[in-house]
């Protein structure tokens, strides 16, 4: 896997990993506000409907609860409405059948969202007294399917932000590996060519001061391999003039008459003429 990969695997998931925290973080948020302004609009619904309800408690009068309470579950709105006194008896009850077959189970029931529809419970005060308590639940289908439908919403704009991220990421990669290309291309073209070769050197971040010392490196081995091949060179040209003294006064030896015998200091002879 070269670098540049890697780059871009890790800039993916960054990327992903923030768009789904966002992602998760704002539909929490939706369900909590939709949560929320069920909770308002029953709070606000449950006083409208004790209002109406604790003259008819109050006078004890069945016959007008009921019909109060069946003129309430009119509304399209509400899908069932229970009454209770304080033992827990039912005084007067309208709506569905299956949602007055509901079971609240005190305090842990209230304000829970069930097949589109919100339960919920209170108390009715009557001159400062606790007289019973209401149940109801009212649609919330279309909150539901306004959460549903943002979601979406959101899902199909995350895939095309996820695309363009990873064109981002393999964009940037490119971007942060090419001083890197660069440096390996420099080093192939010294291992050919030989030492002296630089390359561009952009910005004034790492990379570009390691291309930097790449072109220090490569002059500093180019000026040592002249001056090695230079060094060659005087040494090559300083043996061939040693040997043409040698040539000279092997010459100049064999040719004069008297005997010269030359002798090392261990006496022992190294060279002589003819005459000798």
């Amino acid at each position: 896997m070269t670098f540049r990969i890697k780059i871009v695997l890790g800039i993916l998931l960054i990327s992903f990993l923030g768009s789904g925290g966002l992602t998760y973080a704002v539909f929490r948020w939706m369900d909590e506000s939709k949560q929320h302004m069920l909770e308002a609009q029953a709070a606000v619904f449950s006083g409208q409907v004790e209002m109406l309800l604790v003259p008819a408690i109050r006078e004890r009068k069945p016959e007008l609860l009921s019909r109060l309470i069946r003129d309430v579950a009119i509304s399209p709105t509400i899908k069932f409405v229970r009454v209770r006194n304080e033992q827990g008896d039912i005084l007067a009850e309208s709506g569905s059948a299956a949602d007055l077959n509901q079971v609240f189970q005190g305090k842990a029931a209230q304000h829970n969202s069930i097949n589109g529809v919100f339960y919920t419970e209170g108390p009715i005060i009557v001159d400062g007294k606790t007289a019973g308590s209401i149940e109801f639940g009212f649609d919330a289908s279309n909150s539901h399917q306004l959460v549903g439908e943002l979601k979406s919403m959101g899902f199909r704009l995350i895939l095309p932000i996820i695309g363009l991220l990873g064109v981002f990421s393999y964009l940037m990669g490119t971007f942060l590996t090419k001083p890197l290309q660069q440096l390996i291309q420099g080093a192939d073209d010294i291992a050919v060519q030989g030492p002296g070769l630089t390359i561009p050197v952009n910005g004034n971040d790492e990379i570009a001061h390691l291309s930097s010392s790449f072109n220090d490196m490569s002059q500093s081995l180019a000026v040592s391999y002249r001056e090695m091949n230079e060094t060659a060179e005087r040494y090559k040209l300083l043996s061939s003039d040693l040997s043409e003294r040698d040539v000279s006064k092997s010459a100049m030896l064999s040719t004069v008459l008297d005997a010269i015998i030359t002798i090392d200091g261990e006496g022992m002879i190294c060279e002589y003429n003819l005459a000798a």
